[in-house]
């Protein structure tokens, strides 16, 4: 049986909302934000004291329940809802969350946690946590939906197939448009 594995953050997972609160800059979610755009937006309120995105991790640890305060997209329960049918339909795939874990303890927990919270717990049994190689998951012809090239080039080098989610703002007209070209392009590709 094949698996669907669907990334969280940045695909299904609000974080730039929850990380820009981290950072105490204002959230805007008109527009189309990635990490870069929150680095940018502390260093121009902070220019004495820049950061990068690798201080991430260091700055959210210090918000108490950062990981479990993280919002769904509008899309995502199309998403999921889309994935359980196919699973309910036909019974010849399986679909889970796969998520990278930071170094710390809250954020499986937080991770989780925010899963039950918009999901129930049913689906968030279906999270599966890594701290590293996403791609160790991977068995031949298994799909990966994922905004992170470098996640998608180990995953297809596992022998998997990938889709590239274009990590969009909650407000894009897109995102429902994203959503449904990712659950055809799911089906098309398991045979």
């Amino acid at each position: 049986m094949r698996t669907i594995y669907v990334d969280m953050d940045g695909v299904v997972a609000d974080c730039n909302r929850t990380t820009a609160e981290a950072y105490g800059i204002p959230y805007d979610p008109a527009g189309e934000h990635n990490w870069g755009w929150v680095t940018l937006k502390y260093n121009e309120l902070h220019p004495d004291a820049p950061i990068t995105h690798g201080d991430f991790t260091r700055l959210t640890n210090r918000v108490p329940g950062f990981w479990a305060k993280i919002p769904f997209y509008p899309w995502s329960q199309d998403l999921v809802n889309a994935l359980d049918f196919r699973v309910c339909v036909t019974g010849d795939v399986n679909w889970r969350f796969l998520t990278k874990c930071v170094d710390h303890s809250h954020c499986p927990a937080g991770k989780f946690a925010t899963l039950v919270r918009n999901f129930g717990l049913q689906t968030a049994k279906r999270a599966i946590m890594v701290w590293d190689r996403k791609q160790d998951c991977c068995k031949p012809g298994d799909l990966l939906i994922d905004d992170d090239e470098r996640n998608r080039v180990a995953w297809r080098e596992a022998g998997g197939y990938t889709y590239n989610w274009r990590a969009i703002g909650p407000c894009h007209p897109e995102g429902f448009l994203q959503a449904q070209d990712c659950i055809r392009w799911c089906l098309e590709n398991i045979k």
